[in-house]
């Protein structure tokens, strides 16, 4: 049973920030691990207001982002574990199954990532976890899984759907090329 701050993390159903000081490397460890190591559900949610929330920043939406403050500047420094980023990252990575994704952003695709961030103005360093959500029923809902491949799906392969983008657009080819190939036309 999951308790105290992951708990609190599993129960949030908007983007939050969580204050790491005060909390030693292990104990951030089995945080992160008892909060992530299961999916987050959204609650389905009303379509009434036909969009008229958009932009304002509202739990409409099916994704969320989740910062972690796992350091500060000279005045704050005190307060954090040394290895608290690692701790945060490898918990992620090793036990939950989490990827670091330096681009990631508030989008159901990028559910199951995180990235290290470095506030200078706030002098802080923040680990932003965006958490796999499923349920809700929303545009980009996610299915659970953890394969790491279907992050980005141009194509969906169900039998009864349509796909996102035709297979002969340069948009398709574009969304399914590898990082590899992708490098190689920018530079030709």
């Amino acid at each position: 049973m999951v308790s105290g701050l992951a708990s609190t993390i599993r129960s949030t159903l908007e983007s939050s920030t969580f204050d790491l000081s005060g909390h030693d490397a292990s104990s951030i460890q089995s945080i992160i691990s008892d909060a992530f190591s299961t999916d987050f559900f959204s609650p389905p949610h009303d379509d009434d207001d036909h969009g008229n929330n958009a932009g304002s920043g509202s739990s409409h939406h099916d994704m969320i982002r989740l910062t972690f403050l796992v350091g500060a500047g000279k005045q704050s420094r005190s307060r954090y574990d040394p290895h608290a980023a690692r701790a945060v990252t490898s918990a992620l990575t090793s036990t939950c199954g989490y990827r670091e994704d330096r681009a990631a952003s508030c989008i159901a695709a990028c559910g199951g990532t995180f990235k290290l961030q470095h506030d200078t103005a706030k002098n802080l360093k923040t680990v932003v976890v965006f958490p796999r959500v499923v349920g809700g029923g929303g545009v980009g809902a996610r299915s659970g899984t953890r394969d790491g491949d279907d992050r980005g799906d141009a194509m969906n392969n169900d039998e009864n759907e349509e796909p996102l983008l035709p297979p002969d657009s340069p948009g398709y080819k574009l969304a399914v090329t590898s990082l590899v190939a992708f490098q190689t036309r920018l530079s030709t």
